[in-house]
């Protein structure tokens, strides 16, 4: 009976070609990763600015008492309307002071953009 010797089979070309590929992807991911992180520093920030003028807006509408027709808190609802603001997205006591001086804010009456994706893991 004679033995059997196992031939070791190379398969250098795919091995090349699963490097390459590998390779290929690895970088797509870290450029994935620096785009996210980058962007999601600047949508924080641009957040942050957001809310920081809800509120000034607030105490805005709030500071009005002479006002009793709610002058003030119908401009900031016409406005909202003008420059259609997606409403559902804004600080709920802006909202709440225009809507306790009997302008409708939300839900919005009207067509708002809205993004078409969202980040949904935060670390």
């Amino acid at each position: 009976m004679a033995t059997r010797t196992k031939t070791k089979a190379t398969n250098e070309p795919h091995a090349t070609e699963v490097d390459v590929r590998l390779g290929r992807i690895a970088a797509t991911r870290r450029e994935i990763v620096r785009l996210l992180n980058e962007l999601g520093e600047r949508v924080t920030a641009a957040e942050a600015e957001c809310g920081n003028e809800c509120e000034a807006l607030r105490k805005l509408v709030r500071s009005d008492r002479s006002d009793r027709s709610g002058a003030t808190a119908e401009a900031v609802a016409n406005g909202f309307v003008r420059e259609r603001i997606d409403t559902g997205s804004l600080s709920s006591r802006l909202i709440d002071e225009v809507e306790v001086r009997g302008h409708r804010a939300y839900p919005p009456a009207y067509a708002v953009e809205r993004p078409r994706w969202a980040i949904v893991e935060s670390r």
